[in-house]
């Protein structure tokens, strides 16, 4: 299985960035002892200066959209379900 993506909260991103702006180490350092990959860390920075610091807002999904993303899950789930049933069928059906 791939890595799972992870999700920063926007108090985590700030605080991140702050220690870019404010501190004296370098970004490669920061991002290291934070955990987290040097783009990350250089793309929130970017963000932040161009939103004059109103940056990492939160946009909520309206429910129209969590039922297709909710159903697009569920769509793929059922086909990776599916395969998964066609490859036993084959399987099962050389073994007689």
């Amino acid at each position: 299985m791939g890595k799972e993506k992870r999700k920063f909260n926007k108090d985590f991103k700030e605080e991140a960035v702050k220690l870019v702006l404010t501190g004296d180490r370098p970004m490669k350092e920061i991002a290291h002892s934070l955990g987290i990959e040097i783009w990350h860390l250089s793309s929130w920075k970017r963000e932040y200066l161009e939103s004059k610091g109103a940056a990492f807002k939160v946009r909520r999904r309206s429910p129209e959209e969590e039922r297709v993303l909710a159903l697009e899950k569920e769509n793929a789930d059922l086909r990776m379900e599916n395969a998964i049933l066609k490859k036993a069928t084959a399987i099962f059906s050389r073994q007689k």
